[in-house]
Parts: structure tokens; sequence; C-alpha cells
């Protein structure tokens, strides 16, 4: 995946769309990324610790307050 690294408008179907830096991710063989390579970045994968895990892991039991 890449990401977008400087924010710029384009056409996509007929539409203006607004393509936003640090926000805007889109595959290697997407048109926009083809069209527009040097506006974009490989995107690194970030980990949020403050996310709770929504399910238990294989043979983990979880406690549900009833």
């Amino acid at each position: 995946m890449m990401i977008c690294r400087e924010s710029f408008w384009t056409t996509v179907d007929g539409k203006s769309e607004l393509i936003r830096e640090g926000r805007t991710l889109v595959s290697e063989d997407s048109d926009i990324y083809l069209r527009f390579p040097e506006k974009f970045m490989e995107a690194e994968a970030q980990y949020r610790s403050d996310v709770e895990q929504a399910t238990a892991a294989p043979g983990e039991r979880r406690v549900v307050k009833v």
C-alpha cells in the first residue's frame, strides 16, 4: 500500500477528488498511483496499543460481565 505524501486534486471517473496527505491509501496498481507515483510513498504498518483486541485468541477464555 502507498500513502499520499502531498495533497492534490485529480479527476477519478469524471469527478474531482481530493487525495489527502497522510490519509489517502492506494495500491501500487491503482490508476491514481500509476499517474502520480511521485506523490506517494510506501505506507508503514501502524500498531495501536490503545485498542483492545475484539476477540479471544484460540483457547483463551474471556470473562463476560452480566
